[in-house]
Formats: structure tokens, sequence, C-alpha cells
């Protein structure tokens, strides 16, 4: 394990993240950072790192009942409201994803879709947002028997 003591860290824009004096980073906000660390008592002796720090995505499960997809995930303290995407199987190919609902509040972590038919299989996924960001979640694929 490194010893970080023998480091001073920088961060370039502090409004996105944060370095501490052990070199542990704080993310902020969504968006680019850039910290440098330089080896303390050595002259041009630095290294500087550039990142990128996502939106976090809400980790969803998908299950059917009755035809019927109920799509659940956990709330993300950072999201104002989420977005539900729905596509449809087509073949071997997908069609575009369609947006099925909006909830403007994060304190819903539930959707029902009805609107399925027998024999079709269907993806689903959830994008959390903010005033200024998105992130998306992971695919789900159901089969509607």
């Amino acid at each position: 394990m490194l010893d970080n003591s023998n480091f001073t860290f920088k961060s370039y824009n502090t409004k996105k993240a944060t370095i501490s004096a052990t070199g542990k980073i704080n993310a902020k906000t969504v968006g680019k950072y850039k910290i440098k660390a330089t080896l303390k008592n050595a002259t041009g002796t630095s290294v500087t790192k550039s990142g990128k720090i996502t939106f976090p995505q809400p980790k969803i499960k998908v299950t059917v009942k009755k035809k019927k997809a109920i799509v659940t995930w956990k709330k993300l303290k950072a999201a104002k409201g989420y977005y539900v995407y729905r596509r449809e199987a087509k073949g071997k190919k997908y069609t575009k994803w369609k947006k099925v609902k909006n909830i403007k509040k994060n304190t819903t972590v539930k959707y029902k879709d009805s609107k399925l038919k027998k024999g079709k299989t269907y993806q689903y996924k959830v994008v959390a947002y903010n005033r200024k960001n998105k992130g998306t979640s992971a695919i789900k694929k159901i089969v509607i028997k």
C-alpha cells in the first residue's frame, strides 16, 4: 500500500470533487475532475489524473404477474425523479426505447406496466435524474408467458 503522507494533493475544481490530505477523493457532483499529487520535498515530481464522476445507477428488479411487469428500484438520494423506459423484442433486435413513465418525485420507486402482450419479450431501464444530470440503470429483460 502506498504511503500517501509523502504527497500533497490538489483538486482543480473543488465544486466537482475535493481530495483529502491522505488522497481520498470526495465526489460532490457529476462531471469531470482533475487531481494533482505532488511528492513532498521533490521539485517537479507530480502526477495529474483526470476522471469522470457519473450519476449513480438505480439497481432495478422486474417481476411479472399476470401479463403485468412490476419494475422496482432502490431510491437514490441524489435523484429528483426517475424515467422508466421499455422496449420490445422484434426478432433478434429491439425497438427503440420508449419512455413509459416520468416519476417526478423521489419517493416513488415502483412502476406497474399492464400494457404487455402474451408471448412478447420486453426490456426495462430506469433513468434517475436531478436538475442537471441523468444516469441510467442496468437493463432487465422479461418474457410474458
